[in-house]
């Protein structure tokens, strides 16, 4: 008989924040208060594992200061749910506050019905993820730990999830929708395409690291023979909600809400950088030596999520200018692109030393 799984399964809002690691500190804390954390179901994939962790998980761990751990057990039978308790690490007390949650087992995967954390006097967060199986190449990769962790820090700039549900939404007039409303990350759509320097076309969902491309500099007059260094998401089976660019000349991109792309403003006539739902029919996108007016902007859900980072902090998609990073943490995308400084050297060393086709991330 087939397994009838609760909508939960498919509704749940995914977290791919590495982060969340149980092995990862920094210096700089995040915390899962109401506004960023709004009671609902959510799915750990990818990053740091897919489970909560159920064992008491050490200070200044999972990028923040008080870290949750889960108290309860697992449901084992498909489309069940259990009810348990989130204890929150500090002062030396490993339950100082609490919280209840539950866990519905998806066949294969779990999803988790949390809330925000009881203190937001602290940086705390309610999700500490159980760090994934380490695989050989993870195991035998040089440590450079200040590089690894500007990395995990800064990915969040790359392709943040915003916790706003996701509707189900195909092509509606960007006028039509409350754009703060349907926005669940700041990724590229998968079956767009980039072109490699000598000549081939290739999706963004089937591209690798190393991988020379094309982009223009910010002023859209010069192409920049560019490198693919890092894919930060890899989400071919999730949707998403994206804001679809078409010109006038039928090029078209597709971008999750928080995702920068940098536009011509005719009135102020300079180039700006904007985050996708703020980008007006008015704008002009940049191409090769050209600015290009927008026929239409729609807004559709699609399947496939990524987010390649690029030695520039550009990337020509569909022949059309975008940026690479999203506006989540409320900078420039040159701010972040510095802040990316080393991880580009620690990429760049390391190729050289090990050779062109290691992946040092």
């Amino acid at each position: 008989t087939s397994i009838v799984l609760p909508p939960q399964c498919t509704t749940a809002t995914v977290i791919t924040d590495a982060t969340r690691n149980v092995g990862y500190t920094v210096a700089v804390y995040g915390c899962d208060t109401s506004s960023v954390w709004p009671t609902r179901w959510y799915r750990f994939s990818g990053g740091a594992g897919t489970m909560l962790a159920n064992y008491v998980v050490a200070i200044n761990h999972c990028g923040t200061q008080a870290p949750g751990w889960y108290t309860g057990t697992y449901p084992s039978t498909a489309g069940s749910t259990t009810s348990g308790t989130v204890c929150y690490n500090w002062a030396g007390n490993s339950c100082e506050w609490s919280n209840s949650i539950s866990i519905t087992n998806c066949n294969g995967y779990y999803v988790f019905y949390l809330s925000a954390t009881p203190n937001n006097e602290l940086e705390i967060n309610v999700g500490c993820v159980l760090v994934e199986q380490l695989q050989k190449d993870e195991i035998d990769r040089p440590k450079v730990d200040t590089a690894r962790t500007e990395f995990h820090r800064l990915k969040q700039h790359v392709c943040s999830l915003n916790t706003k549900p996701l509707t189900s939404l195909s092509n509606a007039v960007v006028n039509q929708v409350d754009l703060d409303t349907h926005a669940p990350a700041s990724c590229f759509y998968g079956k767009d395409q980039v072109e490699l320097v000598h000549g081939e076309k290739r999706s963004i969902e089937n591209l690798i690291i190393g991988d020379r491309v094309w982009s223009i500099t910010p002023d859209g007059n010069s192409l920049i023979e560019d490198e693919i260094i890092m894919m930060m998401h890899n989400e071919p089976n999730i949707s998403a909600l994206f804001y679809t660019f078409k010109t006038i000349e039928g090029y078209e991109v597709s971008l999750t809400d928080r995702h920068n792309i940098p536009v011509y403003d005719s009135k102020e006539n300079q180039i700006k950088t904007k985050r996708s739902s703020l980008v007006r029919q008015e704008d002009y996108l940049l191409m090769y030596n050209r600015k290009v007016k927008i026929e239409n902007i729609s807004i559709n859900t699609r399947i496939g999520f990524y987010s390649p980072l690029t030695l520039t902090g550009y990337l020509l998609v569909n022949n059309i200018s975008t940026s690479v990073f999203s506006d989540s943490y409320k900078t420039s995308s040159n701010t972040i692109q510095l802040g990316f400084l080393p991880i580009r050297l620690y990429y760049r060393l390391t190729r050289m030393i090990y050779g062109k086709t290691y992946n040092p991330f």
